[in-house]
């Protein structure tokens, strides 16, 4: 066994450490590292691995027993560098556990980089209490360069002369100790974790704080299986003077990067230390930071695998905030939009973009928060790739310009989660906007919340913007109707609630509006008997001095329209006016004035005079609710103003004055005690001085109707049902104080004008000058039709009115109807209905009709009259009474198809048909200024299937004409004409008829001179007739082929036979046709070869042609019948001095004849 070897002071407890490794390589070669973005880059030198081979195995570095392993500063090197054990996988056995040092003067950790790591059960690495001590002076935390420094940011608060202090902060703030020694702040980056953790707070300079975590950084290029723990935790704070304590250590840092995590129990640990618990306690420290970031692997992470607690802070301290826990799978492709984060504990925000794949909130992270310092011109945001499904606690509690939330398929606010920026926030790009149940989101500024398709809102959700002047915007789809129980929104101080959807909304479950409403396009609008709208002290801000009071665009300003006048310090403020003038305050004031419209109120009420440094009230807001069909109301509607202040009891401010409640409705429902309200604000009553009360505000309701139970009654400021109430009463003035003036109620009954449940209307549509036509409409209105009058062909002239019915007692519904025709000209009418209701509201309805001229005598032709048949050719023929310009339809009765239309057209008097089409059961065309006959041809139409009389009608004309259609309109005539082929062949010098057998002798031929058939020597005639369709052929072949004419007794000897003009000169044997004639059919005519060349009686040239054993043509009827046909052919032969002698040269000739039927 070998021992270890120590080149970097490796610190060993008392227990020997064993380690077995096989060196496989050389150290890496150095690399680029930088500790913070706010420190100088360095370069990094690696270090000889700490570990070496203690028994020659090969299986990598084993490490067993307990190793402390130095800081890079102590181990020889400097800050930045770090130890290479890149060289082969090191294991750190179960039961082992490795101390990581630190050097908290220089910043150096032990930093290890690593090809493939193992730490297996029970085994641990630990940087724990490895971070910033305090001192009996100070408590410390680390500068941006890692060097622990007393009193930096996030060490616990000291207590000089006291009995406890506060805990130190990282990645959660340090608890506070029991008499309020305050905890350390944040730092540090939750995404790449390398600070120290704090010290708690000095007691009295002779008690230390608890040490902070120190830092864990290791970087695996290959494999991590971790299924040991990492820790880096704080420690606990010290007894001072038996009777208090000091706070506990932050947690420190553990920065894992690897490129692929394995395993399953392996836990990560950066806790802040306990406060120490006594009579006076104190503050716990805050919990560290973890931050992982891999590639690829099997580790299945939860909320279990991480603790960041902060520490505990006995009794009446606090506990440390939460730390952070952020892991970030990058795909191996570095940091880009392909990255999966998680977030469990807390988590940190930066001035940053993040633009990720996904990025998953746990439940647990209660903690995360706005990066301490961030500029108040910050806009972080988080993108996700598909869905943003946001959990647990997000305050920012510094102040910034924006967060963005945005997915592009959804959105969510999960269960119980808060999220509440310090600036304005956004949710955007979503599809899918849902808030789900006891959620809660706030802003400090400007809310814009909505989808593009669904936005669902859960029980009990609460949305808050405490930014004065600025809105919440929920954007809803048109038609995703909404029903929100037990919603709570808290509005800001002059802003509003915005919502311009199409939409029904519903509010039960004592859902609590407290904001200024604007809601328009409401398409219904409920709120029960538990539920309210209040913009109560949502109008222009209160103030010490003069109040504040609108201007013509509703921004609130000092001293403007309406405010209360204040005495100056110590006396009295006087009332705001609005609807109602202000009410003065004891002091003698004068009280603020009315401003604002009666019927159509839409600005805040104005807040009231000060009683420096006591603020006046501030005014009501507004609410403005457009509701096109039905405002089912039995809760409360209001906008009242806020009371005065008291100064002590003593000296008073005036009452704010009521805003403004607009409702314009199509109808209204009630059953129990719904309320309007915009009240003033009482005036403040003091023992020397009373505030004036604010003057009353405005309301207007506009309606069409409202049930029976829901009755307006302006006079007594009432809206049906017991109790139910509509008030805009000034605010009291106490004792010698005025009361403001009640402010204005309008109750406008608006009255919709009739509508036509059926229009006005022609039957029929498109009559004939021969026809009558009815004209008719029907009117309804909620207060009655008491007249509708119909208009022909205009509306401007008392004659174009052709019948006025009255209805006395008005009806709805209410028709009209009258009968004209015939005689009316063709072409187009226009027609109008118009209604009058009882209160004169008329509403008008439009149309127009075709008049057609109608047809006095016609005629169709069909092709075909069978059932069925397709294709069939249609013609159309028919008179008209006079000029017609006009639409031509042509209908035909079920069952029959048109499959063309008419394809020509003509008007025998002039003018002209055209622009034909068609569909399945109609022929169209277009006639202009048509005259006389009209003529239409080409079109094509599949005839019913079934036998009978059916009529086919021409609209626009009055045509119409019946036909039978037949089950059979065809007889097939049939016959047979047997086949018949005659041939012949006769052998004579003259046209003669022979008899057979046939034989042709030349005799003696003589050489040099040819003998052919003619005068002395005998022709072969062919007579030929056939009735055959694919006429007939006639063929020839010989028996000896080209050998000619053979002896028979010396076969060797031959006269050939050759195509070539016959010669004198040389042997030669063939046939040619001399004349081909026929009576009828054909032509009788020469075929294959013997179409060419010269062939005549007695010819000493003639052409002869090839003779084959083969049958080949040589006449043809021209593939057709053929009657007496005759041809002439000629045999010739020719020998020379040298043929040879023989008595016995002969051949065979044959001739068929062939038919083709």
């Amino acid at each position: 066994m070998f021992s270890l070897r120590q080149p970097h002071r490796l610190k060993r407890t008392a227990s020997m450490l064993v380690v077995t490794a096989l060196l496989a390589f050389a150290a890496a070669s150095a690399t680029w590292f930088s500790f913070l973005k706010d420190t100088a880059v360095v370069r990094a030198a690696a270090l000889s691995c700490p570990f070496s081979d203690s028994d020659g195995g090969t299986s990598g570095v084993q490490v067993t027993g307990s190793v402390s392993i130095d800081d890079v500063d102590d181990g020889g090197g400097s800050v930045g560098d770090y130890y290479d054990c890149t060289a082969s996988l090191v294991e750190i056995k179960a039961g082992a556990t490795v101390t990581l040092g630190s050097n908290i003067g220089t910043g150096a950790i032990a930093e290890i980089h690593f090809s493939d790591l193992e730490i297996e059960n029970t085994a641990t690495v630990s940087a724990s209490v490895q971070g910033c001590g305090g001192t009996t002076s100070s408590g410390y935390g680390p500068n941006g360069s890692n060097v622990c420094t007393a009193g930096a940011v996030g060490s616990g608060a000291n207590s000089p002369g006291g009995v406890e202090s506060g805990g130190g902060g990282h990645g959660g703030a340090g608890g506070n100790g029991h008499t309020g020694s305050p905890g350390g702040a944040t730092y540090d980056s939750a995404t790449a974790a390398v600070l120290f953790g704090s010290s708690g707070g000095t007691v009295d300079s002779t008690t230390v704080g608890g040490t902070g975590g120190g830092a864990v950084r290791l970087s695996v290029s290959g494999t991590f299986t971790h299924n040991g723990s990492i820790t880096a935790n704080g420690g606990s704070g010290y007894i001072h003077a038996g009777i208090g304590g000091s706070g506990g250590g932050s947690g420190g840092s553990i920065y894992v990067t690897t490129a692929a995590i394995e395993g399953t129990t392996g836990t990560f640990s950066a806790d802040g230390g306990a406060g120490y618990d006594q009579t006076y306690d104190a503050g716990g420290g805050g919990g560290g930071r973890i931050a992982i970031e891999y590639q690829s692997g099997s580790f299945s992470f939860d909320s279990s695998d991480f603790s960041a607690s902060g520490g505990p802070g006995p009794g009446a301290a606090t506990a440390g905030d939460t730390g952070t826990v952020y892991l970030v799978d990058t795909q191996g492709t570095g940091p880009t939009t392909d990255d999966d984060v998680k977030v469990f504990h807390g988590f940190t925000y930066t001035d940053t973009d993040y633009d990720v794949n996904s990025w998953t909130f746990d439940a647990n992270a209660d903690n995360q928060y706005c990066q301490n310092g961030i500029s108040s011109g910050a806009t972080p945001s988080i993108t996700a790739g598909t869905t943003l499904n946001f959990d647990g606690t997000f305050t920012c509690g510094q102040t910034i310009a924006s967060f963005t939330l945005s997915a592009p398929v959804s959105v969510a606010f999960l269960t119980g989660s808060t999220f509440s920026s310090g600036g304005a926030f956004s949710v955007t790009s979503a599809a899918s906007a849902s808030i789900n149940t006891g959620a809660t989101i706030a802003s400090a500024g400007a809310m814009t919340l909505g989808a593009s398709g669904f936005f669902t809102v859960g029980s009990g959700v609460t949305l808050t913007n405490t930014g004065t002047d600025t809105d919440i915007n929920l954007n809803i789809p048109d038609g995703d109707d909404q029903s929100w129980s037990g919603l709570t929104v808290n509005g800001a101080l002059e802003g509003e609630l915005i919502i311009d959807d199409a939409i029904d909304i519903t509010l039960t479950g004592s859902s609590a509006v407290n904001a200024n409403v604007t809601w328009t396009t409401l398409t219904s609008l409920t709120i029960d008997s538990g539920s309210s709208i209040s913009a109560a002290g949502k109008g222009c801000r209160s103030s010490t001095g003069h109040g504040y009071g609108p201007d013509g665009s509703n921004v609130c300003a000092v001293s403007t329209s309406g405010y209360g006048f204040t005495g100056g310090a110590w006396d009295a403020g006087d009332g705001a006016g609005h609807g109602g003038a202000g009410g003065n305050g004891s002091g003698g004031g004068t009280g603020g004035v009315t401003y604002g419209s009666a019927t159509a109120p839409s600005l805040f009420g104005s807040s009231g005079g000060g009683a420096s440094p006591y603020s006046g009230g501030a005014g009501g807001g507004k609410v403005r609710l457009d509701v096109s069909g039905t405002f089912t109301h039995n809760g409360s509607v209001s906008a009242n103003g806020s009371a005065g202040g008291t100064s002590g009891g003593e000296y008073s401010a005036g009452g704010g004055s009521g805003g403004s409640v607009y409702v314009t409705a199509g109808s209204f429902s009630c059953t129990s005690a719904p309320t309007f309200q915009t009240t003033g604000g009482a005036g403040g009553n003091g023992t020397f001085t009373d505030g004036g009360g604010g003057g009353g505000g405005r309301i207007a309701i506009a309606y069409a109707s409202a049930s029976a139970g829901c009755s307006f009654d302006a006079g007594a400021d009432t809206i049906g049902g017991s109790g139910a109430s509509v008030l805009a009463a000034g605010g009291s003035g106490p004792d010698s104080a005025a009361d403001g003036s009640a402010g204005t109620l309008s109750l406008t009954l608006t009255d919709d004008p009739p509508a036509f449940s059926t229009a006005v209307n022609a039957a029929p549509s498109t009559p004939t000058v021969n026809q009558q036509t009815t004209i008719s409409a029907t009117a309804t209105d909620d207060n009655g039709v008491n007249r509708i009058q119909l208009y022909l062909d205009g509306t401007t002239d008392p004659t174009n009115v052709i019948k006025t019915c009255t209805f006395s007692p008005a009806e709805s519904p209410a028709s009209c109807s009258i009968t004209i025709g015939p005689g009316l000209s063709d072409g187009s009418h226009t027609i109008r209905a118009a209604a009058r209701d009882t209160a004169s509201a008329t509403t008008n309805s439009d149309s127009s009709f075709t008049v057609g001229s109608f047809t006095t005598s016609g005629t169709m032709t069909f092709s075909r009259l069978k059932a069925g048949s397709t294709g069939v050719d249609f013609a159309l023929q028919f008179a008209l009474t006079g000029p017609d310009t006009a639409p031509l339809t042509v209908t035909f009765p079920a069952g029959f198809t048109v499959t063309q239309a008419f394809t020509s057209g003509t008007c025998s008097g002039g003018g002209t048909v055209g622009s034909f089409g068609y569909t399945a059961t109609t022929l169209t065309g277009t006639k202009t200024a048509c005259v006389g006959t009209i003529t239409l041809s080409g079109a094509k139409v599949t005839l019913h299937s079934t036998p009978g009389t059916y009529v086919v009608t021409w609209s626009n004309d009055s045509g119409s004409g019946s036909f039978t259609v037949v089950d059979e309109d065809q007889v097939t005539v049939s016959g047979m004409v047997d086949p018949t082929l005659t041939f012949d062949l006769d052998l004579s010098v003259g046209d003669a008829e022979t008899s057979g057998p046939y034989s042709l002798d030349f005799g003696e031929i003589m050489p040099g001179t040819v003998a052919s058939s003619g005068t002395t020597h005998k022709s072969v005639w062919i007579d030929l007739s056939t009735n055959a369709t694919g006429g007939a052929v006639v063929t020839v072949r010989n028996v000896n082929g080209s050998s000619g004419l053979v002896s028979a007794s010396a076969p060797a000897d031959t006269i050939p036979n050759s195509a070539a003009a016959m010669s004198s000169s040389t042997a030669n044997y063939g046939l040619c046709v001399i004349s081909v004639t026929q009576t009828a059919g054909g032509p009788f005519a020469k075929a294959g070869d013997y179409t060419a060349g010269t062939c005549a009686a007695n010819g000493a040239t003639n052409d002869v042609k090839n003779l084959t054993t083969t049958n080949a043509s040589i006449l043809s009827t021209t593939s057709d019948p053929i009657d007496a046909g005759r041809a002439r052919v000629s045999v010739n032969v020719n020998a020379t001095p040298v043929t040879a002698a023989h008595a016995d040269y002969g051949d065979a000739l044959t001739f068929i004849a062939t038919a083709t039927y």
